[in-house]
């Protein structure tokens, strides 16, 4: 192992002060040149993402409970949840406490199969150093699991966290009942 610091591997951080198309660019050139994940001998799809697919970034603002803001002016919504809409009951309380969470601090957004949603967002599972930020919205009670493929490696994790927040009425579950934020399962 080398201790010098000047040789030291940095990992990959968006600028502070960048101009978003540039960001948006140099993202889309950084993802193009990911290694594709190995297939194990007598697999015919990767055992999971590849652990290149990270970007550490900072968090401006919530935006609302499931979608952040970068420095850099990208879009982040969170993949495997969901949170309450503006006007919907807990709305306001969600956003609250995915700013109070990862405002202002550098996060990893680990990717998935999927990129980007419809509206040009990044999509991604977050971490604030060990802690996995989608997980403990769900658990706390500020959104529910929400699945869409081809998205879905943590899904069953996340729908078991859902039900223990439902049992427990933590956050939105014992605010809100079942009638202001429709559960469709």
């Amino acid at each position: 192992m080398n201790d010098n610091p000047a040789l030291a591997r940095r990992r990959p951080t968006l600028p502070e002060e960048a101009n978003p198309r540039a960001v948006a660019m140099a993202m889309a050139l950084f993802i193009s040149l990911l290694v594709p994940c190995s297939i194990p001998s007598g697999c015919s799809k990767p055992s999971g993402p590849c652990p290149t697919r990270q970007i550490y970034a900072k968090v401006t603002r919530a935006l609302d409970g499931d979608t952040v803001l970068l420095n850099s002016g990208d879009k982040v919504r969170y993949i495997g949840i969901d949170a309450p809409e503006k006007g919907e009951c807990f709305a306001e309380e969600a956003a609250r406490r995915n700013h109070e969470i990862v405002a202002g601090k550098e996060v990893r957004l680990e990717l998935d199969v999927r990129l980007t949603d419809p509206y040009g967002r990044l999509l991604a599972y977050v971490y604030l150093d060990e802690t996995f930020v989608n997980a403990l919205l769900i658990g706390e009670g500020y959104c529910r699991a929400a699945a869409f493929a081809p998205n879905t490696k943590h899904r069953e994790f996340f729908e078991a966290l859902e039900e223990d927040a439902k049992r427990d009425e933590r956050g939105m579950w014992g605010q809100c009942g079942r009638g202001e934020y429709l559960d469709p399962r």
